[in-house]
């Protein structure tokens, strides 16, 4: 083996002997960027994870063995509403979807929160469309219904339906 005292500087990357589209590199400053298949996989820089997926499309793959993996998102935001934690889908560059979890009002013990789900119509803005509150309680966003099977409600419920203040509520 070979053991160093102090820096090793490297002017771009550190290629792997026998494989040399398999690559480390450091292509400007504080970035970092590895590369397999002469392709770059996974790019760490200003800020940004960025990962390139193959053509199997699996993508970000968390595996672990008797434990539960997890996304985590955890920020000290300071406002009601502010998102934590949000996931983002993006076409061609152009977000048309959204989930976000985001701070509730208690911004003094920071315990309390809820998840909003948006969607982008064409040619329109990315829009609020439903959202599940710190109580549990569930809203879709004004103008939009709530529909079953083929657009009619096939089950039963138990209990009753009311309307009230324009809010249905089943109890």
């Amino acid at each position: 083996g070979v053991s160093l005292v102090g820096d090793v500087d490297i002017a771009d990357k550190i290629i792997h002997t026998g494989d040399t589209n398999t690559a480390i590199r450091f292509p400007a400053a504080d970035e970092i960027q590895f590369e397999t298949g002469g392709s770059t996989r996974l790019h760490i820089g200003s800020g940004n994870i960025t990962q390139t997926i193959n053509s199997d499309g699996q993508g970000l793959i968390i595996t672990a063995g008797d434990m539960k993996p997890m996304l985590t998102g955890n920020s000290n935001r300071s406002a009601h509403n502010n998102t934590i934690f949000g996931i983002s889908g993006k076409w061609n560059n152009t977000e048309i979807g959204r989930i976000a979890f985001e701070a509730g009002p208690d911004t003094t013990n920071k315990d309390d929160g809820k998840i909003r789900f948006y969607t982008r119509p064409s040619g329109g803005a990315l829009t609020k469309r439903f959202e599940i509150v710190d109580d549990g309680k569930i809203t879709v966003a004004a103008g939009s219904d709530i529909r079953f099977t083929n657009g009619t409600w096939t089950g039963e419920v138990a209990g009753k339906i009311q309307q009230n203040s324009n809010k249905l509520y089943i109890q």
